[in-house]
């Protein structure tokens, strides 16, 4: 995710190079998750690491309805979260396929109790560092980026899961990054930030990498495979 049109400046915005990144970033992870979905439809199973769904859906509720930004990130947010609504029933569904044993009396209360505690980091972190998003978002990419090779190490397959996926979520970030590293003066000046953006760049590529060695060893069509 990123929350660029809440750090840029308004004479920024109508950048033609800023507005390109944006729109490009956001077609990219609706592609990921258009793809997530798909390819859990597919194999029966979820693509989203658990607590990476339940931190996306709680970022996009709140910048999208409660601290809304600006037209049109409003909107993306709002679309994104939608998205992973669908995400998040996949997860509901299909769940046993990572976890048999597991009862559901102990699954459910945990993906409620792991969407409310989201829910409330992220809003916290908002209230207190008076932040429009931008350390939520990508603090969240990077546990992303992260549980989405430990899942795929897990499963030790590519199910649920593509290269194309890791893909587009490498370059919506990256085209994010870029734009936020460009035009916000946030990004420029915050270690913070600009550490996020390197290791985030670090495990996706790690990603991609992971995910076509292991579909070739596994026998898998890589790139025929979306």
């Amino acid at each position: 995710m990123s929350c660029m049109a809440a750090m840029v400046a308004p004479h920024q915005m109508q950048s033609a190079a800023f507005r390109a990144l944006s729109l490009a970033s956001g077609a990219c992870w609706i592609i990921a998750y258009a793809l997530i979905i798909r390819r859990g439809l597919l194999d029966l199973t979820y693509g989203m690491p658990i607590v990476a769904v339940c931190v996306n859906i709680s970022w996009e509720f709140i910048f999208a309805f409660l601290i809304p930004h600006d037209p049109p990130q409003r909107y993306v947010n709002a679309g994104w979260f939608l998205l992973d609504l669908f995400i998040l029933g996949q997860l509901l569904l299909f769940w046993r396929s990572d976890f048999p044993a597991l009862e559901g009396r102990i699954y459910y209360p945990f993906v409620v109790l792991s969407l409310l505690a989201s829910f409330g980091l992220i809003y916290t972190i908002t209230l207190e560092l008076a932040d429009c998003g931008a350390y939520s978002a990508f603090g969240q990419n990077y546990l992303m980026s992260v549980l989405s090779l430990f899942m795929l190490f897990h499963r030790n397959c590519p199910l649920g899961q593509s290269v194309y996926i890791a893909l587009s979520k490498m370059a919506g970030t990256a085209l994010a990054s870029l734009a936020a590293y460009l035009f916000a003066p946030l990004a420029q000046r915050s270690a913070v930030l600009q550490y996020l953006v390197v290791t985030i760049l670090f495990f996706d590529l790690s990603y991609v990498a992971a995910v076509w060695y292991i579909g070739r060893k596994e026998g898998v069509p890589v790139w025929r495979r979306l």
